[in-house]
């Protein structure tokens, strides 16, 4: 049986499913941090999926640091602004990317719902080529509630006309994974073939709710 048998549409996340961008999107916090002398705070994957301001707050209080919103307002400027020249200067996609969506486009409805924003979810589409291929993009501005809440998946299945249980999920991250179960639909992590440290990813996203893992885009086919 093939992974998506019985499913009707595929939601994605972009970041580090699709677009390759998650070495960039860490060292524009790293870069952030530094602009404005305080301490690299926390491990990329602990705050992957999350929105900026988000992940902002999580590491300045771990560290047990006074913040205000205008200090988080102007770390995530920041690093938007350094994830956007990072990613405009290397936008890598994933291998597979452009095929596996064309493919998968004449047989499921798909969307995008990434933590992003739409000025990179257009870099992204501008570098795989894939805009033809989804029928709804929803971003971090198009709700309220960011991963591991699950109103952004909830927003693309709505506009989608899709009930959860008739549609998958591909995720990379915790926050993701937790996002993409509590809508109600399956999900299937993603986890490159190639990334360090593996096994104990897929680990750790099966323990959140995955129900499978792959390691290349192009298993969706199968």
């Amino acid at each position: 049986m093939g992974l998506l048998e019985g499913k009707a549409a595929v939601v994605f996340d972009m970041d580090g499913v699709l677009f390759d961008s998650s070495p960039a999107h860490a060292e524009a916090f790293s870069q952030t941090f530094l602009d404005f002398k305080l301490p690299t705070l926390f491990d990329y994957e602990e705050i992957s999926g999350m929105a900026t301001e988000n992940a902002m707050r999580l590491g300045l209080r771990k560290q047990q640091l006074d913040f205000d919103e205008e200090l988080i307002a102007a770390l995530s400027d920041r690093k938007r602004q350094h994830a956007f020249a990072l990613l405009s200067e290397k936008p890598d996609v994933f291998p597979g990317c452009h095929e596996t969506l064309q493919s998968l486009w004449r047989t499921h409805a798909l969307a995008l719902a990434t933590s992003s924003t739409k000025r990179n979810i257009d870099l992204f589409l501008k570098a795989s080529g894939t805009e033809a291929f989804f029928s709804y993009f929803v971003s971090s501005e198009d709700v309220t509630d960011a991963k591991p809440s699950p109103a952004i998946f909830l927003r693309a299945l709505e506009l989608l006309g899709t009930a959860p249980d008739k549609a998958v999920i591909i995720e990379d991250s915790a926050n993701g994974v937790l996002a993409g179960c509590a809508a109600g639909a399956e999900v299937i992590g993603f986890v490159p073939d190639d990334l360090v440290g593996r096994a104990a990813k897929i680990k750790t996203l099966q323990g959140l709710g995955a129900q499978r893992t792959i390691g290349r885009l192009s298993e969706l086919l199968k």
